[in-house]
């Protein structure tokens, strides 16, 4: 059975698929006294336009936590964002 789909005619999330990522927002609400107050509450937001992960490698680093001085001794010593910035600049001629 061959449909005949162009690649290229595909949307993104087809191609490279969705990101569920957990992200802090600001939520409004009003007191009972009348006043407004801003509180940071997480939310589960989908990504539909992911980097094409071969190439953007900051893309899943940056979602990853930063390693601290309680974390799990089974991560490396750095955290990710250095590993990934190391990476980069091995990579460029």
């Amino acid at each position: 059975m061959n449909l005949h789909v162009k690649w290229n005619d595909c949307p993104t999330w087809q191609k490279r698929g969705i990101a569920v990522v957990k992200k802090i927002m600001e939520k409004f609400f009003t007191t009972p006294d009348g006043k407004t107050a801003i509180v940071p509450r997480s939310a589960w937001v989908v990504d539909g336009e992911m980097p094409i992960l071969t190439k953007d490698r900051k893309y899943v680093y940056s979602l990853l936590p930063a390693r601290t001085d309680n974390s799990d001794a089974l991560l490396p010593e750095k955290n990710w964002r250095e590993i990934i910035n190391e990476a980069d600049d091995t990579a460029k001629p």
